[in-house]
């Protein structure tokens, strides 16, 4: 199995910042925050740029869903503290599998604690915490 890239490689890369872009941002980034953060507040790269390259990274679908795939009720399977507090919308059930849209790439412990609702395998599409904002407000309000 190949080795996952790291996200400095991927941004460079991709020339969505430049090698002297990412030294600074690892040089001057604080210890509590992940490198895309840090990069996102300097205004190096946007948020669209960033979620572009973790899901090339992680190899991830990207994207809010169509609407057509998306149904309320599969949106409202998980708790609404679940959705929240993983930042994941569950929005389609297919063969036996719960589509989860997230801000937040999947791990674990996410996985864990997800697993308490659904016996289904989890597949995950990642999107913006802005894209994810605009989906909570429509779904789980």
């Amino acid at each position: 199995m190949a080795e996952r890239k790291k996200l400095g490689e991927i941004l460079t890369g991709s020339q969505w910042i430049t090698a002297e872009q990412l030294a600074f941002a690892l040089e001057t980034k604080p210890a509590n925050q992940r490198l895309g953060e840090h990069l996102l507040s300097l205004g190096t790269i946007t948020e669209q740029d960033l979620y572009a390259a973790l899901s090339l990274q992680n190899n991830l679908p990207l994207g809010i869903p169509d609407e057509e795939f998306v149904s309320v009720s599969v949106a409202r399977s998980l708790p609404a503290a679940v959705s929240r507090k993983w930042r994941v919308l569950p929005f389609r059930i297919a063969a036996g599998e719960l589509h989860l849209a997230g801000a937040e790439l999947p791990d674990e412990e996410m996985q864990r604690d997800i697993s308490q609702f659904s016996s289904l395998e989890v597949r995950f599409h990642l999107i913006t915490p802005t894209e994810f904002d605009e989906l909570a407000g429509q779904y789980l309000a």
